[in-house]
């Protein structure tokens, strides 16, 4: 990946102490591939590390890691061949906001995994499409009304309901209300929603990890309608033979 904000030459001016918090480095960084951080943790410690490449970027090729954990301040670190070095000061409030980004989107794929594992079929609304026997496109989302749902979700509708209400204006959030995962053409699976457990989260993010979870889901309809298809294929073929 490459980062494209502003061209810097030294390594020297990096940003300092003092320089506007919001950068469009960090804006970059918190893109919505999932899987350029490699995550890591122990505990209630976090670690996420992505490698920064060459190309139109402030940092120099390298790679940068983040650290989270409870009691101990919080480091934004940039290493290189050449040198290492804190960006921590630099970006100040930035790191925490990036820190509750990538430790949401562990939360989701972690409920969508135990999710799609542990319930029914009844539980997921699915949509598929298909191009002779290969899929095109599987997409689940959590059914409304159900007791799953419920939990996760349904407190985040009622109070974006209620508030849109009292405003006397219709609020569309960003991202649907619910849990969906979708996958098109085989590519990497992408995450939509906004839910309320443990707390609200409203995320849209892409990762390859949410691809076992839908398969598991989407597997015995998927196996169902190949069935009947190629069911259909046979007797027309046949059809044909005995015209």
């Amino acid at each position: 990946m490459s980062l494209s904000v502003q061209r810097t030459e030294k390594f020297s001016e990096l940003p300092t102490v003092g320089r506007p918090l919001q950068s469009k480095l960090f804006d970059e960084l918190l893109d919505r591939d999932h899987d350029a951080w490699h995550v890591g943790r122990k505990g209630c410690a976090w670690s996420f590390y992505r490698e920064i490449e060459r190309g139109h970027s402030r940092l120099p090729h390298g790679a940068v890691v983040i650290t989270s954990e409870p009691g101990k301040p919080q480091t934004f670190n940039f290493y290189s061949r050449r040198c290492s070095h804190s960006l921590i000061q630099s970006y100040g409030d930035e790191v925490a906001h990036a820190v509750q980004v990538l430790t949401d989107r562990e939360r989701i794929i972690d409920i969508f995994t135990k999710c799609a594992a542990s319930l029914s079929s009844q539980n997921w609304d699915q949509y598929l499409s298909f191009s002779g026997s290969q899929v095109t496109e599987r997409t689940v989302k959590l059914r409304m009304g159900t007791p799953v749902y419920e939990k996760i979700v349904g407190t985040a509708c009622s109070r974006f309901s209620r508030a849109a209400f009292r405003r006397g204006e219709l609020r569309i959030p960003k991202a649907e209300a619910g849990l969906m995962v979708s996958q098109f053409d085989n590519e990497v699976p992408r995450a939509h929603c906004l839910i309320s457990y443990p707390r609200t989260i409203e995320a849209t993010f892409f990762s390859s990890r949410l691809r076992e979870g839908l398969n598991d889901i989407t597997e015995e309809m998927v196996s169902l309608i190949v069935r009947h298809n190629r069911t259909i294929e046979e007797q027309r073929l046949g059809w044909y033979r005995d015209y």
